[in-house]
């Protein structure tokens, strides 16, 4: 179980084309949205919006923090 901690942390969902993506870490994250959204943003602005909760909306994106019990 430890090592799905360490190899999925985060889930992209495209609401347009129902692909899902998993990344490692929040600069893979950022680095994905803004080579497929129109808009950019970095790592430091994934975390922040993660903080709160633990998903968000971005264009026609779903990104979500898994967290594993």
């Amino acid at each position: 179980m430890e090592n799905l901690n360490l190899l999925y942390k985060f889930i992209i969902i495209d609401r347009d084309t129902n692909d899902v993506v998993v990344k490692k870490t929040l600069r893979d994250v950022s680095e994905f949205i803004n080579l497929v959204c129109k808009n950019n943003i970095s790592h430091n602005n994934v975390r922040l919006k993660l903080i709160d909760h633990n998903f968000f909306e971005f264009e026609s994106l779903i990104v979500h923090k898994l967290s594993f019990i």
